[in-house]
């Protein structure tokens, strides 16, 4: 394997990239509730 050229097709996300969307999408948090954690500095 170490013979084996190592290549990406895409650069990894950033950090917090996808947090936004998880919060909304999966968990179900309004715009208000994400904010107040964001107040926090939980995220």
């Amino acid at each position: 394997m170490s013979e084996t050229p190592v290549s990406y097709r895409n650069a990894p996300p950033a950090l917090g990239q996808h947090t936004d969307e998880i919060l909304e999408e999966i968990l179900g948090m309004d715009e208000n509730e994400r904010r107040v954690l964001a107040m926090k500095k939980v995220v």
